[in-house]
Parts: structure tokens; C-alpha cells; sequence
């Protein structure tokens, strides 16, 4: 009888030992298929961020994205009474390079542009597009005086570009409209001072920078 009793114990530890196993091997698949998951959520979460707040077509900054920024650089500017400028970019004859060599070629302008603007400005400054083939560059703590050496830095990184995949020899420039942004001044007014001296700079033959008066 003990030794009947001391068996049939050790079978139910046995079994219990087995469907502890099982058990454990179970919390570990569902809590790696809940990890899997929670990585894809968040890769999803950023990726709806992302789509918020950035162009899709070049990824750069979106319009929305753009505005948001410069009312908040606005607000921190009147507060500590540091200075931001504010510049358009604009491509010189674009509506040409999509009617002579195709829209998929006139979107790879759009992206070589924006890549090389980003690379030229600073971490700290804002660089998005603002609408077709204009850009807008906000220079953090900059005056006009500085913002013209950055402009025109930019405008010469983009002239350099090479588009012989689109076309032999072809090149494409730009024109940059500059303000500062001056204290109490809406920025909606800043934007169209900048676009003002954008106009000019057309008007003066384009691949130019023009500080607004």
C-alpha cells in the first residue's frame, strides 16, 4: 500500500511536473506574440505620426507641421526675446520641368532638393514643404544678416546638383524670399514680407536671395 500510495504520488507530480512545463512553454509564445504585437503598434503609432506631421512625397516637414512650429517659435521668441527669420524657397521654372520631362521626374526634383536643403541647415532649424514646389526654411535665433549667408549656401547646394539621370547637363535653381520676423508681428505677416522678397527675387531674374526691406 505504501508503495502503491508513493506511486501513485509521484505520477501525479509527474503530470503535474509536465503541465507546469506545458504551462510555462504557453506564457512565453503569447507573451513573445504580445511583444511582436506591441513593436508592430508602435511601429504603426510612429508611422501615423510621421504621416502627421511630414510630407510624403520628399519627408521633409508638412505644411501643417510648418505653421504649428513657427506660431510656437513666435511665441518663444516674444517670450525670451530671441530673433528667428524666416525663408521660402521656391523652384525656378518648375512648371517647365514637368512639361519637358515628366511629373515622376519634376518629384525627383522635389526630393533631391529637399535632401540637400536639409543637409545644409543646422539641427535646430525647421525645414519643410510648404506647398508644391515651395520650401520653407525657419532659422532658429538668426537675423537676416546670417540668414542670407544660409539662404544663399542652400541655393548654391542646389544649383550644384547633378540631374543627368532626368537629362544631360540639366540643372535646376532656385529663388529664397528672407524675413525676419519682427517682434509683435503676426507671423501670417512674416510669411508675406518673405513672400514679397520672393517676388522680387523672381521679378530680378530668379536663382537669387532677397532680404525683404
Amino acid at each position: 500500500m505504501q508503495w502503491f500510495s508513493l506511486t501513485a504520488t509521484f505520477l501525479q507530480f509527474s503530470g503535474l511536473g509536465g503541465f507546469i512545463a506545458n504551462l510555462r512553454k504557453k506564457v512565453k509564445k503569447n507573451f513573445n506574440e504580445l511583444a511582436l504585437r506591441n513593436g508592430e503598434l508602435v511601429k504603426a503609432l510612429q508611422r501615423i505620426e510621421d504621416l502627421a506631421m511630414r510630407d510624403e512625397l520628399t519627408g521633409v516637414f508638412n505644411r501643417r507641421f510648418l505653421m504649428e512650429a513657427i506660431r510656437n517659435e513666435k511665441l518663444r521668441c516674444d517670450r525670451t526675446g530671441i530673433v528667428f527669420t524666416l525663408c521660402i524657397v521656391d523652384v525656378d521654372h518648375f512648371k517647365q520641368v514637368n512639361d519637358q520631362h515628366g511629373h515622376l521626374a519634376g518629384d525627383q526634383v522635389l526630393q533631391q532638393i529637399a535632401r540637400t536643403a536639409s543637409d545644409a541647415l543646422r539641427q535646430t532649424d525647421i525645414f519643410g514643404r510648404y506647398g508644391g514646389e515651395e520650401f520653407a526654411m525657419v532659422l532658429t535665433g538668426t537675423t537676416s544678416e546670417g540668414a542670407i549667408i544660409t539662404a544663399e549656401r542652400v541655393r548654391r547646394h542646389i544649383e550644384e546638383i547633378d540631374f543627368t539621370s532626368i537629362s544631360p547637363g540639366f540643372k535646376v535653381t532656385v529663388s529664397i524670399g528672407i524675413a525676419d520676423s519682427l517682434g509683435g508681428e503676426d507671423p501670417a505677416l512674416t510669411f508675406k514680407r518673405a513672400d514679397e522678397a520672393l517676388y522680387a527675387a523672381k521679378e530680378g531674374g530668379r536663382n537669387r536671395c532677397l532680404v525683404a526691406p
